[in-house]
This record gives C-alpha cells, structure tokens and sequence, in this order.
C-alpha cells in the first residue's frame, strides 16, 4: 500500500555551525522561532505516526508537529545524529587548528576516515538506514512524520533517493526543511515528490 513519509531536519539550536553530534543541545530562540512555520507547513498533513530522533533538539521540533494533533511520539535511537568523537563542538577552525593533517585527511578520504573516537560513517549509514527500514515496515498505507538531523536525512536521500551527495546536502542544510517522499511498498523505491524549505534563513551546519 502507498504512503507518505515527511522528512524533516530539527530547527536550530545554539551548537549551530559546529560538529554537534551527540551533544544534546536545545533548541535556541532563533529554532523556537522556526516552529510555528513548520507547524504551518505541515498542517495539510494528517499524521498517523511521528517518530524523532531521541536528541532534545529533535524531540522538541517533533512536539510542535504532535502537540497540535495530539499524537504520541516515537522516539527512536537510531535515527539520531552521527557521533563526532572528539570533534563534538568544534567548528572546523578549531578542528584544523588541533589537528590540521587530519582534517585534510578527512575531506580528502572522506567518508573513510573517522575522527577520534568517533562513530564510523559505514556503521553509521547502516544504523540509520536500519531504522528507517522498520519504520517504512510500520509506516505501510499511513502518512507518517520523520524529525531528525541532516546527516540522517542526506544518508536517505543519497541512499534510498540515489541523489548525489552535493543535492543531498543542498536539500538538508536549512534548518526545518522538509522533504516529502512515498512508497508504494516497504521495500520498493523511495520517491522524492516534492522539497519544502523553511522561509527562515539559517545557518549552515553539520
């Protein structure tokens, strides 16, 4: 059976322009002012299921898509953000600053290699698309509503999409985007209808 999965990014948070993983930060003043948009945009949706990521910034963008509802979320860990190990908070001055060769390193062999104590993006990517295979199980003949971050949603997109990494980014960087894509079963393809973006500006992140 068809149904409609709403993929959003969480709104912003004051971590905003650094490697914020899984650090848990809450949304900042600018991220609540990004909500009743969202909430707006989302409201010719009727939602059978909300599920989010088990990070604060995550949960609270996913409470002003449920609270109007009254539909409980689903909290999920594997949908949160990839764990940046030591480069948590950084920005990546302060990452070239510690470790200039390893940041070279990185862009240049990217995504094989892992910053220190980090999680692996393979067993990331694997984690991520894991989950979401569930929910797309759960998520059969409903519309259903995806809040996570943007490493989540770039991995779906570039992996189930089979967008390019570069249009994956471009879709995911604002805070409160939201991308609309169907099945017609669990396991068949993922397809992109339509692309929303919030009419705030925001900053551009990890």
């Amino acid at each position: 059976m068809a149904s409609t999965l709403i993929l959003v990014r969480h709104a912003q948070t004051a971590l905003s322009g650094t490697f914020c993983g899984s650090t848990d930060p809450p949304l900042n003043e600018r991220g609540q002012a990004q909500l009743p948009g969202l909430s707006e945009r989302l409201s010719q949706f009727s939602f059978d299921r909300i599920y989010c990521s088990d990070l604060l910034r995550a949960q609270q963008t996913a409470a002003a898509v449920a609270t109007p509802r009254a539909i409980p979320i689903e909290v999920r860990h594997g949908l949160r953000q990839i764990h940046f190990g030591a480069w948590e908070t950084l920005t990546w001055q302060e990452i070239e600053q510690a470790d200039a060769a390893l940041a070279v390193r990185w862009v240049a062999e990217f995504p094989n290699v892992t910053p220190p104590g980090g999680e692996p993006i393979a067993q990331f990517r694997l984690r991520v698309l894991e989950e979401f295979a569930l929910i797309r199980q759960q998520a059969c003949g409903q519309t259903v509503a995806v809040i996570t971050h943007s490493t989540v949603l770039r991995v779906l997109l570039e992996e189930l999409g089979h967008l390019s990494p570069h249009h994956a980014w471009e879709l995911t960087r604002e805070y409160t985007c939201t991308i609309r894509t169907s099945q017609n079963s669990p396991n068949g393809p993922l397809r992109i209808d339509a692309l929303q973006k919030t009419v705030l500006p925001a900053a551009l992140s990890v």
